[in-house]
């Protein structure tokens, strides 16, 4: 049942509106009524309601006031407006305030019916769009849609026209819904978890775009250890283009130790390729030492380069070695940065290898540094589908030396740290949210709830439904660790 709050300073009228139909027909109940906005205010925050109906003069808080502390407080209240033909000139700074829709008054049970089958058929299409599957095709590369139809089919109203996307990177996993809203009169924000430890905000403005500081905080989503930002665009751009930008970004403040946001920008590919003028000088006349140097001395000089800019580079260098011989650099050929440094690796790793290639290195330090990657790349993709043999072609190994190695340096099989890390997290979404148990299976990565209950029940002792009403029993300062790995 939907939990429906009425307001109105006229008693008669939310007498008259609270008996003008069958609620219970529209799978609605009432959960109170005020007399003014303050005391809606009040009864919202006890109640938590699915819908408030509220007149949008009042004394004390008018209904656009009410709305505003709603969308800040209660993003997940829907809110319907009851206005006068004079009240019309406050229908754009409503809708800015995320305003379902607005009923005129002399409402007539017609009326309150059509509204009523409209909310319900919102909310079914927007517990559609929350569904792990539907969520995360936004941010599969195949998603050539644009920013306004991904935003229709999370049924978010967006009255602004630019938006730009900023993905923010932590240290441990986090947690947040599905879309967290955020509404002002002159920005909107979603938020979405887009990685273990990654959340993509996007902004939606006709002005100036907030500080990535000023999101995080209005969010309550933590201080991030780094900030990515992509370009400015109009919403009919694509979404998954926004999103890559805001990644590239925050991996290009990753892979450099950038403490401070990066702001992804567009480059010329002429200029990027003007810089292996001094490592063909080396290649020429295959020297190896050379090219190496010169090739390290480049990217320590270029600190700040973008991540598909040196990208770029890098396979240019590498295809300037394989076409004179230098077989000792041919590792560059089949090395994916994006890939690299996504499962960890920086500029002073790739410096390391580089400096390896020419003098040869102690292998178990190599092998610990590839471990530290390893299992970096596991933190990120648990939840993901992904096998033994996917793992190691990703690092360009052979399945069987992967499975030895992620043994010999853990003394556990790479199956058991899937499973840990998977139900480590389920934990805490257990603990820290309302999703459902089997919504929760599918976050972590299980898709059959039955292996799902079987494997938290060997591992913790009880069903995760158990779990939980265990949890809700405790104060949460007393609630185990707070991390899941």
């Amino acid at each position: 049942m939907y939990r429906v709050v009425l307001a109105d300073d006229e008693k008669w009228s939310l007498y008259g509106l609270s008996q003008m139909i069958c609620w219970a027909d529209y799978q609605c109940e009432i959960c109170g009524m005020a007399y003014d906005g303050l005391s809606a205010l009040d009864l919202c925050r006890r109640e938590k309601p699915d819908l408030l109906i509220s007149d949008i003069r009042m004394p004390g808080m008018d209904g656009l006031e009410l709305t505003r502390c709603i969308a800040l407080e209660m993003p997940r209240t829907t809110v319907i407006l009851i206005t006068g033909y004079s009240d019309l000139k406050y229908a754009q700074q409503a809708l800015r305030l995320g305003v379902f829709d607005f009923l005129l008054k002399q409402i007539t049970p017609g009326d309150l019916d059509q509204m009523l089958r409209r909310y319900q058929e919102n909310m079914q299409k927007k517990a559609r769009a929350l569904s792990c599957s539907f969520y995360f095709s936004f941010f599969d590369e195949s998603n050539t849609r644009s920013i306004a139809d991904c935003m229709e089919d999370l049924c978010v109203q967006v009255p602004f026209q630019k938006a730009c996307a900023m993905t923010f990177q932590y240290n441990e996993p986090v947690v947040i819904s599905h879309a967290l809203v955020h509404q002002q009169e002159d920005e909107l924000l979603i938020a979405f978890l887009t990685g273990c430890n990654l959340i993509t905000v996007f902004c939606f403005s006709d002005g100036s775009f907030s500080g990535s500081q000023a999101v995080y905080k209005r969010l309550m989503i933590g201080i991030p250890e780094r900030v990515g930002i992509s370009e400015s665009c109009p919403t009919s751009a694509a979404f998954f283009t926004m999103y890559r930008q805001s990644i590239l970004a925050v991996l290009t403040a990753q892979f450099w130790h950038i403490s401070t946001p990066v702001q992804y920008y567009r480059w010329l590919q002429n200029d990027t390729l003007q810089h292996l003028e001094s490592i063909h000088a080396f290649v020429s006349v295959k020297n190896v030492a050379g090219a190496t140097m010169a090739l390290d001395s480049l990217l320590c000089s270029r600190q700040r380069m973008q991540i598909d800019q040196m990208d770029l580079l890098i396979h240019r260098a590498a295809s300037l070695c394989a076409s004179h011989g230098l077989s000792e650099l041919s590792f560059l050929e089949n090395l994916d940065l994006y890939q690299y440094v996504s499962s960890g690796g920086t500029w002073e790793d790739l410096s390391s290898e580089l400096h390896a290639a020419q003098h040869g290195d102690d292998a178990s330090d190599e092998s610990s540094r590839l471990m530290r990657r390893i299992m970096h790349y596991i933190d990120l993709h648990y939840a993901e589908d992904i096998r033994i043999s996917d793992l190691a072609a990703s690092f360009y190994l052979n399945a069987s030396y992967m499975s030895t190695l992620i043994r010999k340096k853990t003394g556990k099989t790479y199956t058991d740290i899937i499973a840990e890390k998977r139900i480590d997290c389920a934990k805490k979404l257990l603990r820290s949210t309302d999703e459902t148990v089997l919504e929760v299976a599918h976050m972590v990565g299980y898709h059959e709830y039955a292996h799902f209950n079987t494997l938290f029940k060997r591992m913790c002792g009880m069903t995760p439904a158990q779990y939980r009403k265990q949890m809700d029993r405790l104060p949460s300062a007393s609630c185990e660790d707070n991390h899941c790995y």
